[in-house]
């Protein structure tokens, strides 16, 4: 009786024990670029099915002796099938509080764009009259139009040319996998040029083809810094939209 119930109990402990041990492999330098490589070719391909809603978080803390503080943290929910775009900022620059929040969508063939920057509010509800109304606004206005230029598989384009060149150049940077359709690259270092130390820390993570995760630390010596983290999620549901009382006049 007693091995009949030890039995299930050791493959249990077995099974935890493998999981717990799993972890992302790492891989060559030819791998990675291989991967990378191929992650771009996947999103340009016709066979590609882009997420239908993206989830993007930043944070961004920078320190120049000539142009200031700025610490800022973003969030951006954006549905494009269901034409909805949410975006909030808020943080400081040299310490005076700074917030915006925005929402671009299309409702029961009205279009409600929405402001709030740092307390003034502009609100507006518009009959959709054209074709592409949503897309077209959304190309007019900066702010939301920059905030999700990063999904766009040209940006893993742009990160190829700088500053992935420079860290497939350095062997302190590693690589590593957890399958098809995944990539680690991580650097983490110091730098002495002329007496100044450059702290650098890198770190792109993509799953499924996706990038997931984003990381760039600069910190030296002479109290200069900026630190950047980006993180991602696909195909969760972001949809919330405004009290129709706030367009009303």
């Amino acid at each position: 009786m007693k091995k009949i119930i030890l039995f299930p109990a050791v493959l249990s402990i077995l099974t935890i024990f493998s999981l717990t041990s799993c972890g992302p492999k790492s891989i060559t330098k030819t791998e990675a670029q291989n991967m990378y490589d191929k992650t771009i070719e996947t999103q340009r391909s016709k066979e590609y099915v882009s997420p239908k809603t993206f989830i993007i978080e930043e944070t961004i803390d920078e320190v120049d002796l000539e142009d200031g503080e700025y610490h800022y943290m973003t969030s951006i929910n954006y549905d494009k099938e269901n034409k909805f775009l949410y975006l909030h900022s808020e943080g400081n620059h040299d310490n005076k509080k700074v917030s915006l929040t925005s929402y671009l969508y299309v409702k029961d063939n009205f279009i409600y764009t929405y402001l709030d920057s740092n307390g003034e509010i502009t609100a507006n509800k518009i009959v959709v009259d054209i074709t592409n109304s949503f897309e077209n606004t959304l190309a007019g206005n900066e702010i939301l139009k920059e905030g999700i230029e990063i999904l766009d598989v040209s940006y893993l384009e742009s990160l190829k040319t700088n500053p992935l060149n420079l860290l497939f150049l350095n062997e302190n940077t590693k690589y590593s996998s957890n399958g098809d359709g995944s990539l680690i690259i991580d650097f983490d270092s110091k730098i002495t040029m002329q007496n100044l130390e450059t702290a650098l820390l890198f770190k792109l993570e993509i799953e499924n083809y996706r990038l997931t995760q984003y990381k760039f630390h600069n910190n030296n010596n002479n109290e200069n810094y900026l630190n950047i983290d980006l993180r991602f999620q696909y195909d969760k549901k972001v949809v919330s939209y405004l009290d129709d009382n706030l367009f009303t006049k």
